[in-house]
């Protein structure tokens, strides 16, 4: 303890709760470095999607589904990105990924083409790495919190269908695209 807690601390702290006054305890949480976006260009990422062989399925991979799917519009993109949510849904590895969920694939469709908007971000033009530099809580796996209750997005039925946010409504893109 007396790495972290001076001797005066150590006295304090059979009565009260000391916080350390040498230097900070170590995290019992490990945060990897974002650096996948980094590593793998757009192609790679697509060839690994389509071959089932990312290292990870999480909230980042949705989001660069959706920036990349974008490129399409957003009726086919959107299109795309729900079919592969069905199709992973049909994977039992894969089945319970964030990419596996329809109500969280919209979702982020509709973030990813809200931001780009706002910044006049063309998403034909730029990659993702860029992209996700310029707006990186996109990448947050706690995005929809602000959206949706967690009751309601984690349910069957919003994993395999469409639900609307019932915490507050998605932000209005037609003032964007003006």
């Amino acid at each position: 303890l007396r790495a972290y807690y001076s001797d005066a601390a150590l006295a304090r702290g059979a009565e009260v709760f000391e916080v350390p006054d040498v230097k900070p305890l170590p995290s019992v949480i490990a945060v990897p470095q974002l650096s996948w976006h980094q590593e793998m260009d757009d192609s790679t990422f697509l060839s690994a999607l389509h071959g089932r062989s990312l290292p990870s399925w999480g909230a980042p991979c949705l989001v660069r589904c959706a920036y990349l799917f974008l490129r399409n519009g957003r009726r086919d993109g959107l299109k795309a990105l729900l079919l592969l949510a069905q199709g992973l849904r049909g994977n039992a590895e894969l089945s319970r990924s964030h990419v596996a969920h329809e109500t969280l694939a919209y979702f982020t469709m509709h973030m990813v083409h809200y931001y780009s908007a706002s910044l006049g971000w063309s998403v034909a033009r730029e990659p993702f790495a860029a992209f996700v530099a310029r707006c990186e809580q996109l990448v947050s796996p706690t995005l929809y919190d602000k959206f949706y209750s967690d009751s309601l997005l984690f349910s069957c039925e919003a994993r395999s269908s469409l639900l609307l946010p019932d915490l507050r409504p998605l932000p209005d893109l037609v003032p964007q695209l003006r």
